[in-house]
């Protein structure tokens, strides 16, 4: 296949996986309030035990556009998320013609591996979340308040 063709079909995959992340991202934006919900549920479910503690915890919004900035977030990272088996399929789709056999072999062993294990490790995660959220906000001195910002509080998400 000649350079410019490939360049083409770079193009097109490319093109299709963007419009794959941007219409991802799209419907994230309308399911903002049902994400926002499972998003804040561990801090939720991690809050009778630290107000037992006499932790006073509350999520914060700051700034004048920390709301927007905070749902456009949220929207880019699980448009993305929900996006990614049709844009990595574009991107599989350019590269699969190059690899030998032996090689594709091993890419979809290697693939069919790690899919589980990824999204197994994501429902661990969530599942310790709210744990590791008692735990950490468990250190805060009696008669404080922990104020988290909502962009803290993603970014310590997407860590775990």
């Amino acid at each position: 296949m000649p350079l410019m063709e490939h360049l083409r079909e770079l193009r097109t995959r490319l093109t299709r996986a963007l419009l794959c992340i941007v219409l991802g991202v799209v419907v994230a934006w309308f399911l903002y309030s049902p994400i926002l919900d499972l998003l804040t549920q561990p801090i939720e479910r991690a809050r009778p035990a630290l107000e037992e503690q006499g932790i006073s915890t509350i999520l914060n919004m700051g700034g004048v556009g920390g709301a927007f900035q905070f749902q456009l977030k949220t929207s880019l990272i699980v448009g993305l998320i929900i996006s990614s088996p049709l844009w990595m399929w574009q991107i599989w789709g350019f590269v699969l013609p190059a690899l030998h056999r032996h090689e594709k072999i091993w890419a979809i062993v290697l693939t069919g591996l790690g899919a589980p294990l990824f999204i197994g490790g994501a429902v661990a995660a969530y599942w310790v979340l709210p744990t590791a959220v008692e735990l950490l906000i468990g250190f805060v001195p009696e008669g404080w308040e922990n104020i988290i910002s909502g962009a803290d509080y993603l970014s310590f998400i997407l860590r775990i």
